[in-house]
């Protein structure tokens, strides 16, 4: 038997394995990813509670490996992704005999916690500058929404007829015609949408891979032309990064990061992000394809996709996202400065009737935002 070493096999092994996944007690979804975040390529499973196999019936017990097609199979990672009140118990269940895709509830409420505080002066710093105490708007700045809500500029773009404009996320931007202001209520005209989506039916996103009835792959992505009145000069491409002196540099944007179904793609790769609420943060890539089901009732077919899985930097304790940083660009922290991905969600974000995952960031691949949006990233002015 051959182990699958590449994106594409390991999408396909989870398709050809949805069912069972799906009959996993309390999961909370799956993705695409390595073994113990470093090992050998892999299909992680996201449950409530870890409970070693040694103190589980073998009928709830999750297998340790799954096959595909041809003798193709890979391993299996089981890694916590909620957060359960320390209070409360997650019943085990017998799913024997019980249709498939039936899960049993998580007992008790979520603990709610706020978000960490900004660690160091640089980052609180250049949070007020994304905010509005700086004389041009910077990828990560604030954009508010006449509804009344917050988030991210991602970066700019220019469109294929030369409009020079700002990205952000779908549920920032609203709808085609909206407006969108810089940096708060009663703030500067800086944008109107002009293009947004939201999902794709996941065959399109993957044909030839994934096709399942009534299930999208989120692409929550929109482009909004600069405002007339807002001069070019207002604008700086760069994207600020703090040094290690905790001092901020502005860095021209690279090409995209190119998505390699034959390869592992980026898991793994270090990367930053600056948005308005978490300023400029650190993370790692942990994961591809993220998929859930979001529906009120467990055994509904109505599954949901996103591409890439981040978290933050373990080493200093720091928290990737937060409300707000919705619509920030993730970039490469390797020098080069190359788009990784549009970040739509985060801390939180409640992806499946209750339940939550904790403390993970969700985002779109850059190339696709791109795609459909017919934009390239702006790069100088």
């Amino acid at each position: 038997m051959a182990q699958a070493n590449n994106l594409r096999e390991l999408l396909i092994i989870r398709e050809l394995n949805n069912d069972y996944i799906q009959s996993i007690n309390g999961n909370l979804g799956s993705a695409i990813g390595r073994k113990n975040g470093d090992g050998d390529p892999c299909i992680i499973i996201f449950v409530p509670r870890k409970i070693a196999k040694k103190w589980l019936p073998d009928s709830i017990a999750i297998e340790d490996r799954l096959e595909g097609q041809n003798g193709l199979y890979c391993p299996v990672d089981i890694v916590k992704g909620g957060k359960k009140d320390e209070f409360f118990e997650i019943g085990l269940v017998d799913v024997t005999g019980v249709q498939p895709g039936y899960k049993a509830p998580v007992v008790g409420p979520d603990d709610i916690i706020g978000p960490p505080q900004l660690s160091t002066p640089g980052r609180i710093s250049l949070l007020e500058s994304l905010k509005g105490w700086s004389d041009v708007i910077t990828p990560g700045a604030q954009l508010y929404h006449r509804s009344g809500w917050y988030g991210t500029l991602g970066c700019f773009g220019q469109a294929s007829n030369g409009d020079i404009g700002l990205i952000t996320n779908k549920h920032v931007a609203g709808e085609v015609g909206d407006m969108l202001l810089f940096p708060t209520r009663g703030g500067v005209p800086l944008g109107r949408v002009s293009k947004v989506f939201e999902y794709l039916p996941d065959e399109v996103r993957f044909p030839g891979i994934v096709d399942l009835p009534e299930n999208d792959y989120r692409v929550d992505c929109a482009f909004a032309p600069l405002h007339p009145t807002r001069p070019i000069s207002d604008i700086d491409p760069r994207v600020p990064v703090l040094n290690e002196q905790d001092e901020v540099e502005y860095h021209e944007l690279g090409d995209p990061v190119p998505l390699d179904l034959d390869t592992m793609g980026p898991i793994g790769q270090k990367v930053f992000a600056v948005g308005r609420t978490r300023s400029f943060q650190k993370g790692t890539i942990a994961a591809f394809a993220y998929s859930w089901y979001d529906s009120e009732w467990d055994f509904d077919d109505e599954r949901k996709y996103t591409d890439y899985l981040i978290i933050g930097d373990e080493e200093n304790d720091e928290q990737f996202s937060d409300h707000g940083d919705s619509g920030k660009l993730i970039v490469m922290d390797d020098g080069t400065s190359r788009p990784v991905a549009l970040l739509w969600g985060g801390w939180k974000e409640q992806l499946r009737t209750g339940r939550m995952q904790e403390d993970w960031t969700y985002a779109i691949d850059i190339n696709k935002v791109l795609e459909l949006l017919d934009v390239s990233i702006l790069k100088r002015v």
